[in-house]
C-alpha cells in the first residue's frame, strides 16, 4: 500500500475539520518562523507533522508522507543547486566575476549598485 492510501485510509475527519487543521498548521508554521525565527527546514516538517497528527494519522503514515515530500523535493531542487554550484565554478575559473564586478562599477557608485532593484 502506498503511503497516499495509507492517508487516505487511515483519515477519518471530515472536509471541514481537514480545513480547520491545515488553516491550524500554516498559522503554526507562519508563527514559528515569523515569530520565533525558527529555520524553515525545522518549521516545515514540524507543521507538517502537526497536521498529519490533527488529521488523525498513525504515526508511520506521517512519517512516510514526510520522507517521501522532502524526497520529491530535495530531489528537484538538487538539479538547480547543482547546475548553479557548476555555473558559478565556471565563471569564477574564466574570470568573469571580475568582469561582472568591473561592469557593475562603471555603471556608477556603490550607492547606484545598489539601487539597480524595482524598490528604488
Amino acid at each position: 500500500m502506498s503511503s497516499a492510501q495509507l492517508c487516505l485510509t487511515s483519515t477519518k475527519m471530515t472536509g471541514t475539520l481537514l480545513l480547520v487543521a491545515t488553516l491550524l498548521s500554516i498559522a503554526l508554521l507562519l508563527l514559528l518562523i515569523l515569530r520565533w525565527k525558527v529555520h524553515p527546514m525545522i518549521a516545515l516538517p514540524a507543521s507538517t507533522i502537526s497536521l498529519g497528527a490533527g488529521a488523525g494519522l498513525s504515526p508511520g503514515a506521517i512519517l512516510a508522507s514526510l520522507q517521501k515530500g522532502m524526497a520529491e523535493l530535495l530531489g528537484s531542487i538538487a538539479l538547480i543547486v547543482g547546475a548553479g554550484a557548476v555555473l558559478g565554478r565556471i565563471i569564477e575559473v574564466s574570470g568573469g566575476g571580475e568582469v561582472i564586478a568591473r561592469s557593475l562599477i562603471q555603471l556608477g557608485s556603490l550607492a547606484q549598485i545598489a539601487c539597480l532593484g524595482p524598490y528604488c
